[in-house]
């Protein structure tokens, strides 16, 4: 919903043009974005990430290297067979926004670029249409809705986008189930409301759920210090500054942790969550805790090592009895030690160790973590989340404390405490996505109101956002018109 990478990807539409480097402060966004399309439509990867090195603000490419741009323009190139210019909305010497339309599958995304004083690019995405893009539909009965979105799955699903299900439900009865693909492809096994998938960061909403029953239990606050559960962490300012609401809601300044994960740990798995902690407890922080946000899995880890602490459990066992089993989610795992069954999809990637998109081809399973990467089906995430939404997991007054938005990029979208937040036409939606080699998932809920949202794939992002964002936004409408 609100945490992606979304950079340039719809400039394919245009033709090749081999322009010569470009001066950003004098350079037009225009320009700008036909070079960009140049190399992309070239393949020309080392073309792109220089491109990219050159024109973005370093601020930007702190967060997100050069690298990562060009392998997801790429892929979105090879994704969407290309992109057609619809319109532009607006123009400036400032920035530049764009509707593109795929060439394969149709879909509509919004184009925008903005530079600096300098002339360096900041925040370049390409995002799902504006709410107020979506052409809401005339009919908006559960039959006609249904038959909408089911239409939206078959078209991507065509593309060889799509592989997963969509599964929609009015408080606990499931309106709508639609899987498309396989949870593996060589022997041909259909995707239904329990197959297993590995959740990605979507799992964060569980430690943030286990951090919110110890604030019942008065065990801690959102306030605490990290000092105050390890007065030995050996880097001082996470130790006297950073609060579990920071670290909860991406703001401590850490960063990432699964590159750090030793050998024996992703062989083996681990058994508690303080497994993590040195692995970046020596690290600097990137930036003054509280400050800012950038998204970081060491401090989710900090946060499920806490829980951990003040509860007296090891993090998995507490995540078994305390949210899965609690919630009636039989087949959810923490997958703390590497899991296998017979319903546990197979994930398909286009991802390569070169930087070049390929054909799909199975990629490496993810180890569980207090950060992402645990085991669910579509049945257990509607468990999960009627039981977070009737209060069976945490009171409503700690809900609400975590549902408030702490930092997003405007009124109707953020980050609370290890959730997102989206407000669509007078509707609060909360829940999280994840996507990683092979996986894209994401459970949207209305705290106060009856519907919930889960799409889980098995294969790369970002088909499911698309799907997300229509599907969130028409029942935000069915009931703004109390049908």
């Amino acid at each position: 919903m609100y945490l992606r990478f979304l950079i340039f990807s719809g400039l394919l539409a245009h033709s090749p043009i081999n322009a010569k480097p470009i001066e950003p402060k004098t350079a037009s966004l225009q320009l700008r974005a036909q070079k960009l399309l140049g190399f992309c439509n070239t393949s020309d990867m080392n073309g792109l990430t220089q491109t990219f090195r050159d024109q973005v603000s370093a601020k930007i490419l702190k967060d997100i290297p050069a690298e990562v741009m060009s392998d997801y323009m790429l892929r979105q190139c090879l994704d969407h067979g290309g992109f057609e210019i619809k319109n532009v909305q607006n123009t400036s010497p400032k920035s530049l926004t764009a509707t593109l339309v795929g060439k394969k599958t149709r879909v509509e995304l919004e184009l925008y670029l903005s530079q600096d004083s300098k002339g360096k690019l900041e925040m370049p995405s390409l995002d799902p249409m504006p709410l107020q893009g979506w052409k809401i539909p005339a009919d908006l009965s559960d039959a006609a809705i249904i038959k909408a979105i089911q239409s939206d799955v078959e078209l991507l699903s065509d593309s060889d986008l799509f592989s997963g299900i969509v599964m929609i439900a009015r408080d606990s009865e499931v309106i709508m189930s639609e899987a498309r693909g396989y949870a593996n492809r060589d022997r041909k096994t259909k995707i239904t409301g329990s197959t297993q998938f590995t959740l990605a960061s979507l799992s964060k909403i569980f430690t943030a759920v286990a951090a919110g029953q110890m604030v019942d239990q008065k065990k801690l606050s959102f306030d605490d210090k990290v000092s105050r559960f390890f007065p030995d962490y050996p880097n001082k300012t996470v130790r006297d500054q950073v609060t579990v609401g920071m670290l909860l809601s991406h703001s401590a300044g850490m960063g990432d942790i699964l590159d750090k994960r030793p050998p024996a740990m992703l062989k083996d798995g681990w058994a508690r969550a303080a497994a993590f902690v040195p692995l970046t407890a020596l690290d600097e922080l990137e930036y003054t805790p509280g400050s800012r946000q950038g998204y970081s899995n060491a401090g989710i880890a900090l946060a499920g090592a806490i829980v951990e602490k003040v509860s007296g459990i090891d993090y998995p066992p507490y995540i078994r009895k305390h949210i899965f089993e609690a919630s009636g989610m039989i087949a959810s795992d923490p997958n703390n030690v590497p899991f296998k069954g017979p319903q546990l999809i197979t994930p398909y990637t286009r991802r390569g160790d070169d930087n070049k998109p390929h054909q799909w081809k199975v990629a490496t399973a993810d180890l569980g973590s207090p950060a992402g990467g645990a085991i669910s089906t579509a049945d257990d995430l509607l468990k999960f989340a009627q039981s977070l939404r009737n209060g069976k997991l945490i009171s409503k007054t700690t809900f609400d404390l975590m549902k408030k938005t702490r930092f997003g990029p405007g009124i109707s979208s953020g980050y609370g405490y290890g959730m997102s937040t989206e407000t669509i036409y007078g509707q609060e939606w909360i829940g999280h996505n994840g996507g990683f080699d092979g996986v894209s998932t994401e459970i949207s809920l209305m705290p106060n109101g009856p519907y919930t949202l889960v799409i889980l794939e098995n294969r790369d992002p970002p088909a499911s956002e698309w799907l997300g964002t229509r599907i969130r936004t028409i029942l935000s409408a069915k009931l703004k018109q109390g049908r």
